[in-house]
């Protein structure tokens, strides 16, 4: 994960470690971890030097750069393929919806964000923003295949931001294949 978004969760929500592993590491009995390569403690940090690995990344950058993710349950013993379930619809997810709806109706939403940050131990806010529900929606919702539509929906996925510079209007739109467009002369 980012730098970025792992720093816009306040230190006091209860999300910020319930969905990241950041620090030293540690066996199921307490062991710490030692990375097997850099022979030092396995300690995550959120920082990320670069994307682009090059030459110029040692094995420590490699493995300890970034907090891990751990938003979902993480099977004892599991190295790869995970048996996750993936959710698709969420109650938090529904109510910040409303909320949205409420805020761009000129109405008040705070009854619908109110208790995913009471939830995460974070006070309210009050006359929620569309700039707060998004905010929210990236913490709460993080990991669950929103993002880019949000983004889309509240004008700011063209925008840069780390390792990623402004983009074309026309990247808001999947493409459509040429097949479907030679079956359909009506697409465009």
């Amino acid at each position: 994960v980012t730098e970025q978004h792992y720093n816009t969760y306040p230190a006091n929500d209860k999300r910020k470690t319930g969905y990241f592993l950041v620090g030293q590491q540690y066996t199921s009995s307490g062991q710490p971890i030692t990375d097997a390569v850099a022979g030092k403690p396995l300690i995550f940090n959120p920082y990320i030097p670069k994307l682009v690995m090059d030459a110029s990344f040692t094995p420590e950058e490699i493995r300890m750069s970034g907090a891990r993710v751990k938003k979902f349950e993480i099977k004892l013993g599991a190295k790869a393929n995970l048996s996750n379930d993936f959710p698709i619809f969420r109650l938090a997810d529904i109510m910040l919806m409303k909320a949205e709806a409420m805020v761009r109706q000129t109405k008040n939403g705070d009854d619908y964000i109110n208790p995913i940050r009471n939830r995460a131990g974070l006070p309210n806010i009050t006359n929620a923003t569309l700039d707060d529900i998004l905010a929210e929606r990236g913490r709460e919702l993080f990991w669950e295949a929103h993002r880019r539509q949000d983004l889309i929906r509240f004008g700011k996925f063209n925008n840069a931001w780390w390792e990623k510079p402004a983009s074309d209007p026309s990247r808001k739109v999947f493409p459509i294949p040429q097949w479907a467009i030679d079956a359909n002369p009506n697409l465009e």
